[in-house]
């Protein structure tokens, strides 16, 4: 910032008298080298100021004298002329655009040999424009489901924001993205179906359409915002990081802010902490249109990965989303023997409030419920390998136990037989968590649960590789046609 105050000042002022040198000096954290250098080839100097920052609230530029290490007589008279920046040397540094304008004005000043001009104006700023992705309807899809078609997918999904309960944007991107024959409902819970075939037996598919976050419980006098989580997760992943608002209507940056002082570096979880959207006041938070019970997230986005590996946020479970969306777009419906019913559920990651309520819906009618969720593996640098292994590229992953439900063994190995006679790639492991199909137990439904491996679930950047992805979708629509 005031490098940028610097350039605006040095190309408008003209100085009415001898020389000034504007310079941009490196290694000023390493006994200020860059600093010195300049001084031993150009000086000496008959002033010198020094542009910085420090850490406070924004509105305020701070003056003081200052020494210089090393020859201080090439320095001449040395003052600092200092931004005050909130959250200083942390990701989310936040800065008053206005006091980057009235230190420009106030170099253009110094330059001229005024002796500065009065504090106050500078520039306004906008906010970038985020391009809304392009919903693309599957027409004319391959015969063969690719990497690239559950890529296309997954970055569509991925790149909507869902938290438990303002999961809207996700469902209708899922409506968009299904095929022009399939025709939707939406149940009293939020709940998106879509049923196909005709008869006995039932068989239910259920994916959930909600990520993890944070939901507004105050808006405190400040302008700043207490949250809730919405999930179970570190919010230690989060703190000093970039934020967003869901308001329904738009989305308000913000910044997580940082933990006050440093704990122990056994405590991994942060006290309190709250998002800071650059307001000074309760009224001019609740002018951007932020309420309490508004969702809060941090920015985040689908990224390629060597090979056919990727990285983004929300992949739980935006990949089982994408796979019943697959397995949809490829279904023959004349191979259809009985009712098929996919639901991608809401609200499950704050109790699996959707899958209940589809689950009292249907009662003991259905056969089997396959929840289409999380394998959350091991296969990652730092764990061990003795427990809930399922290396990433190797398939989807039957689920055979979790801590909500366990697959009958029979279903195990049946399901195995059908994967290999239909040459698809599927793994078999335990692993913590729960799932969407556990809630149908009640009602006599077996629950024969099928992940897909992820690495670091629940984090900004979660790993999977699509190939799996692609191996999910087969297992699906190798279910639904014959099984």
């Amino acid at each position: 910032t005031a490098c940028a105050a610097l350039v605006e000042a040095a190309g408008s002022a003209t100085p009415r008298q001898g020389t000034v040198i504007a310079g941009f000096v490196v290694e000023q954290n390493l006994s200020a080298r860059g600093l010195l250098t300049l001084g031993n080839a150009r000086g000496p100097f008959v002033e010198t100021v020094i542009l910085d920052g420090r850490s406070g609230a924004p509105g305020t530029i701070s003056e003081s004298a200052d020494s210089i290490p090393g020859p201080l007589s090439r320095f001449g008279r040395v003052s600092r002329w200092a931004l005050t920046v909130r959250y200083l040397d942390t990701a989310v540094e936040a800065i008053s655009l206005r006091d980057a304008g009235a230190l420009a004005a106030r170099l253009s000043g110094w330059i001229a040999g005024d002796g500065g001009e009065p504090m106050g104006g500078g520039a306004a700023s906008s906010p970038d424009a985020s391009e809304t992705p392009v919903l693309l309807r599957a027409n004319g899809a391959p015969k063969a489901q690719s990497t690239e078609e559950a890529e296309q997918v997954l970055r569509i999904l991925v790149q909507r924001y869902g938290v438990s309960g303002m999961e809207s944007p996700v469902r209708d991107a899922v409506k968009a993205l299904l095929p022009s024959w399939a025709r939707t409902e939406t149940d009293t819970a939020g709940n998106l179906w879509l049923s196909v075939g005709k008869g006995d037996p039932v068989v239910v598919f259920v994916a959930h359409l909600d990520e993890i976050g944070f939901q507004v419980s105050k808006i405190r006098d400040d302008g700043s915002l207490e949250i809730a989580p919405r999930g179970g997760f570190f919010s230690s992943l989060f703190e000093a990081r970039p934020a967003l608002v869901h308001t329904g209507e738009k989305d308000i940056p913000g910044v997580f802010t940082p933990r006050d002082s440093v704990p122990s570096p056994l405590k991994r979880t942060p006290g309190s902490f709250r998002v800071d959207m650059g307001t000074s006041s309760k009224a001019e938070s609740e002018a951007l249109g932020v309420r309490v019970g508004h969702t809060v997230t941090m920015p985040k986005s689908f990224q390629r990965l060597l090979g056919t590996r990727a990285t983004g946020r929300s992949f739980d479970d935006r990949v089982g989303a994408t796979a019943q969306i697959l397995a949809v777009r490829r279904l023959d419906l004349a191979k259809l023997k009985h009712t098929v019913i996919f639901i991608w559920s809401v609200r499950e990651e704050i109790g699996l409030e959707g899958a209940q309520a589809a689950a009292r819906a249907l009662g003991p009618v259905p056969a089997r419920v396959h929840a289409i969720d999380t394998f959350v593996s091991a296969d990652s640098p730092l764990e061990l390998a003795n427990f809930g292994l399922a290396p990433l590229g190797q398939g989807a992953v039957a689920r055979a136990t979790d801590n909500s439900s366990v697959t009958p063994p029979a279903y195990v190995d049946s399901l195995v037989a059908l994967a290999k006679a239909q040459r698809i790639a599927l793994q078999v492991g335990s692993t913590n968590g729960g799932n969407d199909g556990s809630v149908f137990a009640e009602f006599g439904v077996p629950d024969v649960a099928i992940g897909w491996p992820l690495r670091y679930a629940h984090s900004p950047a979660e790993v999977i590789d699509l190939k799996d992805v692609v191996s999910l979708a087969a297992i699906i629509r190798a279910i639904a046609e014959g099984w």
